[in-house]
């Protein structure tokens, strides 16, 4: 099977667990394709139980194929750090759209927003992509996967600059025990304090309905354009949650939403699961429903036309960076991990810690480079240490060549036999010293001297000088010789 290698280009987004790339995979016969790239970071690369849930959130998302939801491609690896390759969406989150309303006006913070009925185009779209993974079913065996996203936030609903809306971001998804390998205990609560049903941050099992309130307070959200839950800390935010207290009227925080659209997000808001909408098929045919007799239409070009107007140079500046990355030269068979890049000035943020084998080439290297830094070439299954050798260039744009891995071997070496030799002897003379402690002891012990010896030969010298005696002198009576 060909290895599939990858460019990555600028970093898109961050959580906190993984960074997203705008990147660029490389076939045979100059194929290239705009992909989206989910890394790990680093830290976490070796976190057996992280690296198990990015799995999962893979097999999860290679199941979900509809319109409005980001579709995944595979689970991959570069540079030994778990990557899901994806579809890119080239556009911005909603959270970043609203932000984008925010405006100072004679050094105060002004808001604007959405229209009402581009708020409920927008609600609706996501609304239908997380029908489609509630009631999903698992294509060979056909049981139901009862995949629940629990974590709906403006952040993980994506709006294309074509007007498209994609739900994004399965990764604390529920799923069925058989098809997902890690299993959320109940009691154990995941996701964003603010955007929780009361059921889910009490630790109570989850369903469509939780979804369908996290979808509402977004909903509710951008219609007020403030936060619905929002205190000084986190335990204030959770109480607020529990209790669903919703004291603003939407009616008055925005004069253009109807009371019928209100009641509509009122619904979806109801603290009691029961009187909700029974799924996302419901809260999608009633949004469509309100549009329809609005007698205003509203569809994927009218939104494309609002960020053109409100964004147009963001808009510029990220085409630009795509057409910058799909002209980058490459050379080498896109089967093996040859691949090399030339001529490539992506200008990344310095901002942005780079862990790829390139930079750490660069980084050995100590003479001085140009500012632009070539974008990260890549090969999936290539190792930390498998650093790129770069191409010999003639002019002023050369760039040093890395070090060669013969000249880093022997220098190697030669560090770890000083070492072990060093070690060694250190620990030889240890032993000597601790031997002749040893034998000292010993010699200077009362024990190391047999006491019965002593006692026996201390009467035999008496003894024998007696004898002595009694032959050199004559007994009383007897003449001497």
């Amino acid at each position: 099977m060909a290895v599939k290698p990858y460019i990555l280009g600028p970093v898109v987004a961050k959580g906190g667990m993984a960074e997203v790339y705008r990147g660029l995979q490389i076939g045979q016969n100059d194929f290239r394709r705009l992909v989206g790239i989910k890394r790990m970071l680093p830290q976490f690369a070796h976190n057996a139980e992280f690296t198990t849930m990015f799995k999962d959130e893979a097999r999860i998302g290679q199941h979900l194929q509809h319109p409005n939801i980001v579709r995944v491609e595979c689970f991959d690896t570069i540079d030994g750090v778990a990557c899901i390759i994806m579809e890119f969406v080239d556009g911005l989150d909603l959270r970043s759209l609203l932000a984008s309303f925010e405006q100072k006006s004679n050094g105060q913070l002004t808001t604007s927003g959405l229209s009402p009925m581009l708020c409920t185009f927008i609600i609706a779209e996501a609304a239908r992509g997380l029908h489609h993974a509630h009631v999903c079913h698992d294509v060979v065996s056909k049981k139901a996967l009862n995949i629940i996203h629990r974590d709906i936030s403006p952040q993980n609903i994506l709006i294309s600059w074509d007007g498209e809306i994609k739900v994004t971001d399965f990764g604390i998804a529920a799923a069925d025990r058989d098809f997902k390998q890690t299993e959320t205990k109940v009691g154990i609560v995941k996701g964003k304090f603010a955007y929780m049903s009361p059921e889910q941050i009490r630790g109570k099992r989850c369903d469509p309905r939780t979804d369908i309130f996290a979808l509402c307070i977004v909903f509710w959200e951008m219609l007020a354009m403030r936060r619905l839950f929002s205190a000084d800390n986190e335990m204030d935010v959770i109480e607020m949650v529990r209790d669903c207290k919703i004291t603003e009227q939407l009616s008055k925080l925005n004069p253009n939403v109807s009371p019928q659209l209100e009641q509509i997000v009122l619904r979806g808001l109801d603290k009691d699961p029961e009187k909700r909408y029974s799924s996302m098929q419901e809260l999608d045919k009633t949004l469509r429903g309100f549009l329809s007799s609005s007698k205003t239409t509203t569809s994927n070009s009218d939104l494309s036309e609002v960020l053109e107007q409100l964004l147009s140079a963001r808009k510029e500046k990220s085409k630009e960076d795509t057409r910058q990355l799909l002209s980058v030269a490459v050379s080498g068979d896109p089967r093996g991990s040859t691949l090399r890049g030339k001529g490539v000035e992506l200008t990344m943020d310095p901002s942005i810690p780079d862990f790829s084998a390139v930079a750490v080439a660069h980084k050995m290297v100590k003479k001085v480079v140009s500012s632009n830094t070539s974008a990260h070439i890549t090969v999936s299954n290539s190792r930390y240490a498998q650093a790129r050798r770069q191409a010999p260039h003639s002019g002023a744009h050369s760039r040093p060549r890395a070090p060669e891995g013969n000249s880093s071997h022997w220098l190697t070496w030669l560090v770890a036999t000083t070492f072990l030799f060093f070690a060694g002897s250190l620990m030889f003379k240890k032993y000597k010293q601790n031997a002749r402690r040893s034998i000292s002891s010993q010699t200077n012990s009362p024990t190391a001297s047999p006491q019965p010896k002593s006692n026996t030969a201390a009467p035999q010298a008496p003894q024998q000088k007696i004898d002595q005696n009694s032959r050199l002198t004559p007994k009383s009576g007897q003449k001497g010789d």
